[in-house]
């Protein structure tokens, strides 16, 4: 039997492998259909392509289970919003250097 310290050393190793996996079966999820994914639509994805049950367990996985989607859809589109913005400066700077 694992003790406290290697239960949670385990956890937290399965827990930093789950993103990836998730990564890549959201890919294929959306690649099927021609939909491009990012980190904002990696859940949402999921739900829409008949994968609830591993969202739902992903969700709880990373303790967002209490979380509404509707709730965090106004600092989704902020985050992409300073996003580009930061991509767009970036782009001028390079510009001006090169």
């Amino acid at each position: 039997m694992l003790g406290g310290s290697h239960f949670v050393g385990a956890s937290m190793y399965m827990r930093g492998w789950l993103l990836p996996l998730l990564e890549a079966y959201v890919w294929v999820l959306s690649s099927g259909v021609g939909e491009k994914y990012d980190y904002t639509s990696l859940f949402r994805i999921m739900r829409e392509h008949g994968a609830s049950y591993v969202r739902d367990g992903a969700l709880e996985v990373f303790g967002l289970e209490g979380v509404r989607e509707g709730a965090v859809l106004g600092e989704i589109d902020g985050a992409r919003r300073v996003v580009g913005g930061l991509r767009l400066d970036r782009r001028r700077l390079v510009g001006g250097f090169v």
